[in-house]
């Protein structure tokens, strides 16, 4: 690394632009609600930037059961501690 931040993400992303590359692999699953995240690169990012990043997904079986107690659900903390 060039440089380590520590800091809260959706300020940092805010604070460093242009930023022309983001790359959250199994770190957004901790997180709650996306939209203020989501909101934050789409501010901080430059006209070309790209951002890559992964989630986590739930079994047909857990969604179903989610979608009969929860219709309205987006996201849900799962058995193994993260969100989905």
């Amino acid at each position: 690394y060039d440089r380590l931040i520590v800091g809260d993400v959706t300020e940092t992303f805010r604070e460093l632009k242009p930023v022309s590359l983001i790359i959250a692999a199994d770190s957004y699953i901790y997180f709650g609600d996306l939209v203020p995240i989501f909101n934050a690169m789409q501010e901080g990012l430059g006209d070309e930037g790209i951002v890559a990043f992964t989630l986590e997904n739930v079994s047909e079986e857990f969604e179903k059961s989610l979608h009969e107690t929860k219709p309205d659900w987006r996201w849900q903390l799962t058995p193994s501690g993260r969100f989905a």
